[in-house]
Parts: structure tokens; C-alpha cells; sequence
């Protein structure tokens, strides 16, 4: 009996630790993407004389806050899902993992 209780608490972490792998799997193409983007955005385009006005460029978020941004939201993810209570783990997941962005972020632009 005891054993078949372990093996389902295994399997039960093994499920959540596959849905966190899944999760950061997919923020990291979504970063890589965004990353992707903004390296279009800043490429010059061929530089031809024209005589229409240039419009004015909108401030672009930092790589900290983007960090941030997405660490928050996959920290309270990853919270609500490993923890018991659901509220408190994800208000705890989201600071942490906000914290862990906006470090990962800042790395990036130190690049």
C-alpha cells in the first residue's frame, strides 16, 4: 500500500515538473521570438533619400522589465500549480519569478 501511494505521489510530481519544463520551454520561444522581433525592428532599412517625414519612434521596453514581465507570470503559474494554496503560491511564485526575470533580463542587456 505504501508503495503504491509513492508511486502515485512520483507520478504526480514527475506530471508537475513536466509542466513546468513545458512552461519554460515555451518562454523561452517566446523570448527567442521577441528576440527575433526586436532584432527587425532595429536592423536599418536600405537608406534610400526620401522626402516623407519620419515618424517618431515608440519607447521600447526594457529587456529587465520584459524579463520581469514574463518571469512574474510564469512564477505564479508555476506557483498556483505546485503549491496547496493555490493564491498564496502564486502571489509567491510571481515575485520570485519576477525577480529571476528582470536578473535574467538585465544579464541580457549587459550583452
Amino acid at each position: 500500500m505504501l508503495a503504491v501511494a509513492c508511486n502515485r505521489e512520483i507520478k504526480e510530481r514527475e506530471k508537475k515538473i513536466a509542466d513546468l519544463q513545458y512552461s519554460l520551454d515555451s518562454i523561452r520561444l517566446e523570448a527567442q521570438k521577441a528576440e527575433a522581433e526586436q532584432d527587425m525592428v532595429n536592423k536599418e532599412p536600405d537608406k534610400e533619400e526620401s522626402t516623407a517625414p519620419v515618424a517618431p519612434q515608440k519607447k521600447k521596453i526594457s529587456n529587465t522589465a520584459k524579463g520581469a514581465i514574463i518571469g512574474a507570470g510564469v512564477g505564479a503559474v508555476t506557483g498556483a500549480i505546485v503549491s496547496k494554496k493555490k493564491a498564496k503560491g502564486a502571489v509567491i511564485g510571481g515575485l520570485i519569478g519576477a525577480g529571476a526575470g528582470a536578473v535574467a533580463g538585465s544579464a541580457t542587456e549587459k550583452k
